[in-house]
């Protein structure tokens, strides 16, 4: 609607008429034009700090109150609220620096799993379903059945034989429990590495070489279903270990023996074949970083990744 004061069509006109037109002051008088937009061009750039952007308020939101009291604290050193200077850590990269993969999957629609790691190799989603709950960001449902995240790019840099790494993801098994593949790198007496679960709960860190293999192993009801849970492994030399929701779970740990090779591309939820062992759930926040976590820092991720359920 109008909101200009003084005549229409008089040098003293002042405001606009509703988007479309605008008086401003200047070069003597008033001036009349267009109202401003800004250009929404979807860049790849602009589209990516978008995502970024919308991450950083989904994780904030699920924060529990003693760590935003931490960024209040660092904010308030800089004139910053907690939230401005926690969105600039989480813009800035610096949290998941040493990440050679970030699918956080919570895009809410499509099937681009994209990559916040600083080498952009983003996953293809196979079926899969979005789901939005009243709160918090959107998850993608997988059906048990062939749904599943492939990454199919440039991953040369987690081609891990020997070197030290970790993975953290978040998920949500449904009933009834079933053994299911978290994520498979590798195929079993042959190369690489598998994250996964049997139908007792028990979670797997396996690797691979010709003719043999190796299992660091979980106790029992590690995995339970109807749960939201951050399941973690950490390897260093010939040692594994394994976390949930932030705390060591290992109980039948193993000397692991490396991989000749591991480059098989990374599948997200099913087994190497894109058949076996499916995950019926929720998966979210695929995190693999270049060294070995600790158990606190297994448990700050946990924290962090709350904001999923």
């Amino acid at each position: 609607m109008p909101r200009v004061k003084g005549p229409l069509f008089s040098a003293t006109a002042k405001g606009s008429i509703g988007d479309a037109l605008t008086y401003q002051e200047g070069y003597g008088g008033a001036r009349v034009g267009s109202v401003p937009r800004h250009r929404d061009r979807q860049t790849a750039a602009q589209l990516g700090q978008r995502r970024r952007f919308s991450e950083a308020k989904w994780l904030w939101r699920g924060m529990d109150a003693a760590t935003k009291a931490d960024y209040e604290g660092l904010g308030a050193a800089k004139r910053m609220t907690g939230w401005q200077y926690w969105l600039r850590v989480f813009l800035s990269g610096e949290l998941y620096a040493d990440a050679g993969l970030y699918l956080p999957m919570h895009e809410g629609d499509g099937v681009i799993a994209h990559d916040f790691s600083k080498y952009g190799v983003n996953g293809g989603i196979t079926g899969g379903v979005w789901h939005r709950a009243p709160s918090g960001p959107p998850l993608l449902s997988l059906d048990g059945t062939d749904d599943y995240v492939e990454v199919t790019g440039d991953t040369s840099h987690l081609n891990i034989t020997a070197e030290p790494f970790s993975i953290v993801v978040r998920l949500r098994i449904s009933a009834p429990l079933a053994g299911g593949i978290i994520y498979c790198r590798g195929l079993q007496s042959t190369d690489g590495y598998v994250l996964y679960y049997n139908s007792l709960g028990v979670i797997f860190f396996q690797t691979s070489q010709s003719g043999a293999f190796q299992q660091t192993r979980s106790s029992a009801g590690s995995i339970v279903t109807g749960t939201w849970l951050t399941v973690g492994i950490s390897r260093k030399g010939a040692s594994a270990g394994i976390y949930v929701n932030g705390v060591a779970k290992t109980q039948f740990p193993v000397a692991h023996t490396n991989p000749a090779t591991s480059s098989r591309t990374i599948k997200v939820g099913i087994y190497d074949n894109k058949v076996s062992s499916p995950v019926k759930g929720r998966i979210a926040s695929l995190l693999v970083v270049d060294r070995s976590l600790t158990e606190q820092e297994h448990l700050a991720w946990h924290k962090l990744l709350s904001c999923e359920g």
